[in-house]
C-alpha cells in the first residue's frame, strides 16, 4: 500500500494524531446522556485507536522489509553468480561491438588454459580456429539482426596449448545497463561425440555383420543346394527307370530324403530372410485356381499314402484372381498341408476355401482342416515360435524342425493377413489362414473349382510329352548337376554342348550357334556374370538362362540386369525347365501338330 510508504518520522505524528481523536470522540460520548449514542462514539473511537494502532506497529514491523528483501536478493544474486562460476560448463560473456571477453567463468578458463586477463584480450575469434571474421560475422547475423533470440551450433574451441576439443555452443544477446553483450553457454561435447563414435562404429560393424551373415548364406545356399539338385535329380531319373524290389525302395528313400532336406535348407533360409527383413514380397494378381491345383497335386499323393482323404473344397463364391504374392501363399499353404498330413494318422485332411468379410476388409480363408492328434490350448502360442513343437516327443516320432508354423505365420503377416487355430488335443486341428483379396462382391470373373479342376485334367495330358529341335550350351563346373542337364534335355530331342566355366563358355558360345545358353553363376576361372558382360559385349545375343544354386534376394534381378534373359535355381523343376524351353525353343513340329 502507498501508505506504508509515508516516512517513519510523518506516520508516527499522524499515527498519534488520528489516535487522539479517537480518544476525544470516546470521551465526548462519556459526557452525553443519551446512552445510544455514547456506545456509538465509544464503538467509533475505539475502532479508530485499534486500526490505526494496528497500522502503527505494522509500519514499525515493516520498517525493516526493504533492507531484508535487498539482503535476500543479494544473497542469491552471490549464490547464483557462484554457481555459474563454479560450473564446468564454459560460460563467456563479451562485448557486441569489439567482442572482447568481459567475463568467463571458471569452467571456460580451465577448459581453455587462459587466465581472465589473457581472456580480456581476446575474442571468440581467438579460440575457433574454424572461424574468421567473416565467417563469423554471418553466424551470429540472425541475432543480430533480431531474426532469432538464440542460436545453436558445434564447433571446436581450441586450448593455449593448441589442442582441440569439440563443443556445443548456445549464443545469445543480453542486455547488461545501457549496452548489449552476447552470452555464450559452451557445452564440451567430447564424452558425447565419444559415445556418438561408439555407436556409429557399433551401427557399421552390426551392418558389415549383416552383410557378411548375407553373404555366407549366398555361399551356403550355393554349396548346399549344388548337391541337393544332384541327389534329387538323379533319384529322379533312377525312379523314372522302374527299378524293383529292394533297390527300387532305396531310391525312393533317397529321393524323399533329398526333397525332405531341401525343404528344410528353405525354411532355415527363409526363416533368416524374415528375421533381416529381407525376404522379398511381390504382390501381383495371380490364379487362385492355379494355386490350389498346384497343392492338390503335390499334396495328395502324401496323403493317399497315409490312407487319409484328401480334399480341397470350394466353399461358395471365390475369385478367379486374387492379389498376393503367388510364391508365398503356395508356400503357407504347403506348410499348412503337409503339417496336417504328418500329424494324421487315419482321417482326412480337408482344405476349405472361402470368401470372408472382416472388419478390415475382404479376405480368402483357407481352413486347414486335419483330424490328427491336435493341439493343446495352452500350447497353441508356443508352436508358431521358431523350433518349437507343441510336445518335444512329436519331434522323435514325426520329425521336423519346428520351422515350418513360425514361417507361414510371418508369411501372413507380411502378406497382410493372419493365421490362427483351433484346435482340441486328440479331437484334430483347424489352422485358418486369412489372404486379403480387397476386390468388391459384384466381381464378375469368379472361379468355379469344379470345372477348373476338369479343366486341368484335359490339360495335363500333354505333361512331360514335349520334345524340341535345338542346341543348347549348358555350362556348369558340377559334372553331376552337368550329367543330369543333359539327360532331361536330351531325353527331350535337344542337342546338348557342355562347357566347365565361363572362360570355356565364352570360347564356345564364339565359335559355335547355340539356340540357348544355361549359366551357371558361382564357377572358378570366370564366374556366370563376367560370361554373361563378356558375351553381351561381344554382341552375342543367344538367349541366357541363369541356372544357379543361389537363391537369395535381389539376385534373379541382379542376373537379367547384367543381362540374362530368364533365371531358374537348383534343384531344377523338371516342369520348371521345360517352361523355359518352350519359352526359348521350338516344339518338334510333328509333335506341336498332335497337340
Amino acid at each position: 500500500m502507498v501508505f506504508f510508504r509515508i516516512q517513519s518520522g510523518k506516520r508516527r505524528v499522524l499515527t498519534i494524531a488520528i489516535a487522539t481523536a479517537g480518544l476525544v470522540l470516546v470521551g465526548v460520548g462519556a459526557v452525553l446522556s443519551s446512552p445510544l449514542l455514547v456506545l456509538l462514539l465509544s464503538c467509533i473511537g475505539a475502532s479508530v485507536i485499534y486500526f490505526f494502532g494496528r497500522l502503527f506497529f505494522i509500519g514499525c514491523e515493516s520498517k525493516s522489509s526493504p533492507q531484508v528483501e535487498n539482503d535476500w536478493a543479494e544473497s542469491m544474486t552471490t549464490r547464483l553468480g557462484s554457481i555459474l562460476e563454479n560450473s564446468l560448463n564454459e560460460i563467456y560473456i563479451f562485448d557486441r561491438e569489439s567482442l572482447y571477453f568481459i567475463q568467463v567463468n571458471k569452467g571456460g578458463r580451465q577448459n581453455t588454459g587462459y587466465s581472465m586477463e589473457e581472456l580480456r584480450c581476446m575474442t571468440p575469434l581467438d579460440i575457433k580456429p574454424e572461424f574468421n571474421a567473416e565467417s563469423f560475422t554471418k553466424l551470429i547475423s540472425p541475432l543480430i539482426d533480431g531474426e532469432q533470440d538464440e542460436i545453436e551450433f558445434r564447433t571446436v574451441h581450441r586450448r593455449k596449448d593448441g589442442s582441440d576439443y569439440p563443443v556445443e555452443v548456445h549464443l545469445q544477446i543480453s542486455e547488461e545497463g545501457d549496452s548489449e553483450v552476447f552470452a555464450a553457454i559452451i557445452l564440451d561435447v567430447t564424452e558425447r561425440e565419444k559415445a556418438e563414435e561408439r555407436i556409429r562404429n557399433s551401427k557399421e560393424q552390426a551392418e558389415a555383420g549383416t552383410k557378411a551373415k548375407s553373404e555366407f548364406l549366398a555361399n551356403i545356399s550355393h554349396e548346399l543346394r549344388t548337391p541337393m539338385n544332384s541327389i534329387i535329380g538323379f533319384s529322379e531319373i533312377l525312379r523314372e527307370d522302374g527299378l524293383e524290389g529292394a533297390h527300387g525302395d532305396y531310391i525312393k528313400a533317397i529321393h524323399v530324403a533329398g526333397i525332405t532336406l531341401m525343404g528344410i535348407i528353405d525354411d532355415i533360409f527363409d526363416l533368416s530372410s524374415i528375421e533381416n527383413g529381407k525376404l522379398e514380397i511381390k504382390i501381383e494378381e495371380c490364379s487362385l485356381g492355379d494355386c490350389l491345383e498346384v497343392i492338390n497335386s503335390l499334396m495328395r499323393p502324401e496323403a493317399m499314402h497315409k490312407g487319409l482323404k484328401f480334399e480341397i473344397l470350394q466353399c461358395g463364391v471365390l475369385p478367379e484372381m486374387i492379389p498376393t504374392d503367388a510364391v508365398r501363399l503356395h508356400q503357407c499353404l504347403v506348410h499348412l498341408v503337409n503339417n496336417a498330413i504328418k500329424f494324421t494318422d487315419e482321417g482326412h485332411v480337408f482344405v476349405n476355401v472361402s470368401m470372408v468379410n472382416e472388419g478390415t476388409g475382404c479376405f480368402v480363408r483357407f481352413d486347414v482342416e486335419d483330424t490328427g492328434i491336435g493341439v493343446a490350448a495352452d500350447s497353441y502360442e508356443a508352436i508358431l515360435e521358431s523350433f518349437t513343437q507343441a510336445d518335444g516327443s512329436a519331434t522323435r516320432k514325426y520329425g521336423g524342425t519346428g520351422l515350418g508354423l513360425s514361417i507361414t505365420s510371418c508369411l501372413a503377416g507380411l502378406l497382410g493377413g493372419s493365421l490362427s487355430l483351433k484346435s482340441k488335443e486328440g479331437g484334430g486341428s483347424i489352422f485358418s489362414l486369412m489372404i486379403p483379396v480387397n476386390f468388391d462382391s459384384g466381381i464378375s470373373s469368379m472361379l468355379d473349382r469344379y470345372e477348373y479342376v476338369n479343366r486341368a485334367f484335359e490339360e495335363d495330358e500333354f505333361v512331360g510329352e514335349g520334345r524340341f529341335n535345338g542346341r543348347v550350351l549348358i555350362v556348369d563346373d558340377c559334372r553331376a548337376n552337368q550329367e543330369r542337364m543333359r539327360l532331361v534335355l536330351e531325353e527331350r530331342g535337344i542337342d546338348v554342348v557342355l562347357a566347365s566355366d565361363g572362360k570355356e563358355c565364352i570360347e564356345k558360345a564364339s565359335s559355335e550357334e547355340f539356340d540357348l545358353i544355361f549359366m551357371d553363376i558361382h564357377m572358378p576361372v570366370m564366374n556366370g556374370y563376367e560370361a554373361v558382360k563378356k558375351l553381351r559385349d561381344q554382341c552375342i545375343s543367344t538367349p541366357i538362362v541363369a541356372f544357379t544354386a543361389y537363391e537369395m534376394r535381389g539376385d534373379k534381378e541382379k542376373c537379367l540386369a547384367m543381362g540374362c534373359d530368364s533365371y531358374i535355381t537348383k534343384p531344377f523343376d523338371e516342369s520348371r525347365l521345360l517352361l523355359v524351353l518352350e519359352s526359348f525353343i521350338c516344339c518338334d513340329p510333328e509333335h506341336a501338330a498332335g497337340r
